[in-house]
């Protein structure tokens, strides 16, 4: 979740939607939220330990390489200079 918070949020600053707009609330049919999750930032998910924000990194550097590897060997650009 911390990671899905985060790739938003950078979404966010270039301009990328998620197919509606963050802080938006997602309600389903019957209404109640999809698998009780929120679009956005919550305050509730911020973290100061180091432990959790280094591990959070590494996660999303492991996805950005996973990410320009993928395009890579597709032939794509790559999306993460």
């Amino acid at each position: 979740m911390l990671l899905r918070n985060r790739l938003l949020t950078r979404a966010a600053l270039f301009g990328a939607t998620t197919g509606c707009p963050l802080g938006q609330e997602v309600v389903a049919p019957n209404g109640t939220e999809p698998h009780g999750q929120r679009p956005g930032w919550r305050p509730e998910d911020a973290t100061g330990d180091p432990a959790m924000i280094r591990e959070s990194d590494e996660e999303v550097a492991e996805f950005k390489r996973a990410m320009n590897e993928n395009r890579t060997a597709a032939g794509e650009p790559i999306l993460f200079p």
